[in-house]
Parts: structure tokens; sequence; C-alpha cells
């Protein structure tokens, strides 16, 4: 299944360097901004032997793929090979390479 948010970019941000940050995703995910791959998480293990679904995605974000005061999409495609799936645990948001630098720190 797919997911899909669109979101428009504060003037304040055009210029820095941006992580998104998806959180945990069951089982596993390609993710777009704007129709550009920005990364994906794929073990390649199947139904029982896959860890994908426990890794935190965060994928930076290349300021050419961004529209600058324009809407934003992030297309997120997600693929489960049991049980439940898709996004099941936060943090989900779009951070600034200094706060997801804060955020890890504060974490551990």
């Amino acid at each position: 299944g797919w997911y899909r948010k669109k979101f428009f970019l504060p003037k304040g941000l055009k210029d820095q360097e941006l992580i998104l940050v998806l959180g945990k995703i069951d089982d596993f995910d390609q993710t777009y901004i704007n129709g550009n791959f920005i990364g994906s998480t794929n073990d390649f293990r199947g139904y029982g032997s896959s860890s994908s679904y426990l890794k935190l995605r965060a994928y930076s974000i290349k300021a050419e793929y961004l529209k600058k005061e324009e809407w934003n999409l992030i297309a997120i495609r997600v693929k489960d090979i049991g049980n439940t799936g898709g996004i099941y645990e936060g943090p989900v948001g779009i951070f600034t390479r200094a706060d997801y630098n804060r955020f890890w720190r504060n974490r551990y």
C-alpha cells in the first residue's frame, strides 16, 4: 500500500539540510519526495526472519527535490510480508539536521 502526505515548506527551512523521519514500518518501504527516490529499507528476508520492521527510518532530503514555497508530496510505498503492516511507531516528521542530531543524543 501507499501513504501520501502533502506539506508546505516554510521559508525558514528552505536552505537547511532536512531529514525525513518515518519511525518504524512493518515491513519494507520505498520513500519518495515529489517523485524522487530518497531511501528504502528492505533486508530481503522472508516472514519470520526479517528484522526490517525494527528499523527506525530516517532519510536525507536533497534540497533540489524540494519545492520552495509550494506544496511538496511525500509518498511511501509499504510492503508487508505477514501479520499487521504499516507505519506503526514514531516519531514521524521532517527535522533539520541539528534537531535530528539532538533527538539521537537525547534518545540514548
